[in-house]
């Protein structure tokens, strides 16, 4: 009786045993089915950028001073939007002291040179008078030393009293007035923001990284900020030969822009995206997402025979923004997650549409 009842519960036991293996196996396939979809490899152009913010710059910009000590702004003789040439008269100081000893150093330098015409014109031909042909030169030479000496006191003051004055260093168009006649300046207070805005061009700040990537005559795409739709081309003209200091240094480079520059202003800010490397032409590629790498970085893309997922090595060659380009030529069809999914080796794939 025992034999009997130990037999049926060893029979229960197996069955037991191989209904539960049963459904571990169908559990665990269950689990390890994931959803893939079907991707396909493309002739696309593949582009590497790098993205940078920037501003509208001038070439010839200055912020125009008074180089003297303070005094009342006497005229203006701009307005706000004028275009004006190299040398044009901007802006002048009520300055009478200056005024009034440029006049003083100047009658002296010309009673100088009155005085050796003078002398000259009594001595010259009778120089025993002065005690000969030495003693007139030597006079002479005195009397040209005074004129000298008044000439350079008359230029000196010529300097301080330009000071007084703003003219434009070069031709270009008036800004910004910070000030109106009747105002007191200081010294090197900024008055008239001047600039040429007829040869503007976009500056940036690379880091040492994305530096070592870029060369002149590179293509570049620039937003601006005020005009949403709009993308001005231009092109890297100008590379630094030194770092901006600091502990995180910088290298600033010059965009110049094509023709098109309307509604364009000094000043407006925006993101420029350096075209740093493209492939010649269409090449075979897919999304950047679609290629995996291994624990040791080698790229792979997945494949899937007998419903079971298969990784299929692959060799790249541009590593894009968007796009990467595929230099091994497959026939496999290869598939992509859908969703989250994470996919493993072995696993079994549920193809999607």
């Amino acid at each position: 009786m025992k034999s009997k009842l130990f037999r049926i519960g060893k029979y229960a036991l197996i069955v037991t045993l191989v209904l539960l293996f049963s459904r571990f196996v169908l559990f665990r396939s269950k689990v390890n089915a994931v959803p893939v979809r079907k991707i396909e490899v493309k002739n696309r152009v593949v582009e590497r950028t790098i993205s940078v913010s920037g501003e509208v710059k001038a070439r010839k910009s200055a912020d125009l001073t008074f180089n003297m000590s303070a005094g009342e702004i006497a005229k203006l003789y701009v307005d706000e939007g004028d275009s004006v040439a190299r040398g044009a008269l901007l802006a002048a100081l009520n300055n009478n002291v200056a005024a009034n000893t440029l006049q003083t150093y100047k009658d002296s330098r010309d009673l100088a040179i009155k005085d050796k015409e003078i002398y000259v014109e009594n001595y010259e031909d009778d120089t025993d008078a002065v005690g000969g042909d030495d003693e007139y030169k030597l006079n002479v030479t005195r009397l040209d030393e005074l004129i000298s000496k008044a000439e350079a006191a008359y230029k000196a003051q010529q300097g301080l009293y330009g000071d007084s004055f703003i003219y434009a260093p070069f031709d270009g168009v008036v800004l910004n007035i910070t000030k109106k006649e009747g105002d007191s300046s200081v010294a090197y207070e900024p008055i008239i923001k001047f600039a040429n805005v007829e040869d503007l061009y976009f500056e940036v700040r690379l880091d040492q990284e994305d530096f070592g990537s870029i060369k002149e005559g590179q293509l570049v795409e620039i937003s601006l900020d005020p005009f949403n739709d709009k993308t001005f081309m231009g092109k890297i003209t100008r590379l630094p030969q030194y770092a901006n200091g600091g502990t995180s240094p910088s290298f600033t480079v010059e965009v110049a822009f094509d023709e098109d520059q309307e509604g364009m202003l000094l000043g407006m800010t925006g993101d420029a995206k350096v075209i740093s490397e493209s492939s010649n032409g269409e090449v075979r590629s897919l999304l950047y997402d679609e290629v995996n790498f291994d624990e040791e970085e080698k790229p792979y893309v997945w494949t899937v025979q007998n419903k079971v997922l298969k990784r299929l090595y692959i060799d790249i060659g541009l590593e894009g923004d968007i796009l990467t380009e595929i230099k091994t030529d497959f026939t496999d069809e290869i598939y992509a997650p859908v969703g989250d999914a994470k996919l493993e080796e072995g696993f079994n794939a549920i193809i999607q549409k």
